[in-house]
């Protein structure tokens, strides 16, 4: 369901090639409540992301413009890098939220909870603290 959760990963399809990068937050974002992870695909436009192109690109998690090309240009600098991603929107189930209502209350509302734990996430990175818990404190 759309901004319930949050993508990472380390991998893109950009240009047709599968690009991999040093993660920067390797297996800690992945392991975190309410975090997936997942292979991504680059999508030069969300115009173009319709039925057909969702068939052609199935076995794909998540799908946005800029994820692969700034993974790409990482392993090309020789840094590492990572990303927490809201999930927005779901081309394959049809849900009450969507990219036409990001403005709405209850959306921003989730995507606040999201950012809040984005933030939260990297911060204990950063730290080098454990996982933790959904409601957990950091101390």
């Amino acid at each position: 369901m759309p901004n319930t959760l949050l993508a990472t990963g380390n991998e893109s399809l950009v240009g047709g090639a599968l690009v991999t990068w040093d993660d920067f937050f390797g297996e800690f974002a992945a392991a975190q409540p309410g975090v997936h992870s997942g292979l991504h695909v680059t999508s030069a436009s969300i115009l173009l992301e319709n039925r057909d192109w969702l068939a052609k690109h199935a076995e794909y998690a998540f799908v946005d413009p800029e994820i692969g090309p700034m993974g790409a240009a990482a392993l090309q600098a020789g840094i590492r890098f990572g990303y927490l991603h809201v999930i927005s929107n779901n081309l394959a189930q049809h849900y009450p939220a969507d990219l036409s209502n990001e403005r709405h209350g209850d959306v921003i509302r989730r995507r606040t909870v999201l950012v809040d734990r984005i933030r939260g996430i990297i911060a204990d990175r950063l730290a080098g603290r454990p996982i933790r818990t959904l409601g957990g404190s950091r101390p």
